[in-house]
């Protein structure tokens, strides 16, 4: 579930930024926001996606203020991008700005986003990888010690310290691959 959940976020990312990235280009053949929604609706953005815009076109040509349509799409999604968009054209049209520039800007800023988060995984995966390793080589070279060495096998089994001291380090190692894997599973979300 996690792992869908994953999925759906970034697909909202994704999503956002193809939006973002339509806007844009096509308020740049014309500066009118209506239009750049129009032509919005023959991309490829989810159905769901083009049911809001749909909605929202509905409602501003129906003779509803902007800035109100505006509110009631951005309830289409709870991504942070999408609301950043949804305020952006909001503020954009009560104050009369450049509506091309600041599409543009929003591109970039979204563009660079992804790319932080990309890099962010790749760094996890990497830093996943050399503590799964390590963990990995503790049991290893512990029975490698323990085997090789008679006197410290013989110091851990024949004293009740040494069970104890063994015991210890078994809840210990295993507590630290429980947090090892809940971990992973917090940076996949």
């Amino acid at each position: 579930m996690l792992w869908n959940q994953f999925g759906k976020i970034r697909r909202q990312r994704l999503e956002t930024l193809q939006l973002t990235s339509l806007l844009s280009r096509w308020c740049q053949v014309r500066e009118n926001l209506l239009y750049a929604f129009e032509k919005c609706l023959d991309s490829s953005l989810s159905t769901p996606l083009k049911q809001a815009i749909r909605d929202l076109l509905t409602r501003m040509r129906g003779g509803m203020v902007p800035d109100d349509a505006l509110k009631l799409f951005a309830k289409h999604s709870d991504c942070e991008h999408f609301q950043d968009l949804v305020f952006a054209l909001r503020f954009n049209f009560r104050h009369r700005g450049n509506l091309p520039a600041l599409l543009e800007l929003l591109e970039i800023q979204q563009n660079k986003l992804e790319e932080a988060y990309h890099d962010r995984q790749i760094s996890n995966q990497m830093d996943l990888r050399v503590a799964g390793g390590l963990l990995a080589a503790v049991p290893l070279l512990f029975f490698l010690r323990f085997l090789a060495n008679s006197s410290i096998s013989t110091l851990f089994l024949q004293h009740v310290m040494g069970v104890g001291l063994l015991l210890g380090g078994a809840v210990s190692y295993t507590l630290a691959v429980a947090w090892y894997f809940k971990i992973q599973r917090q940076i996949r979300t």
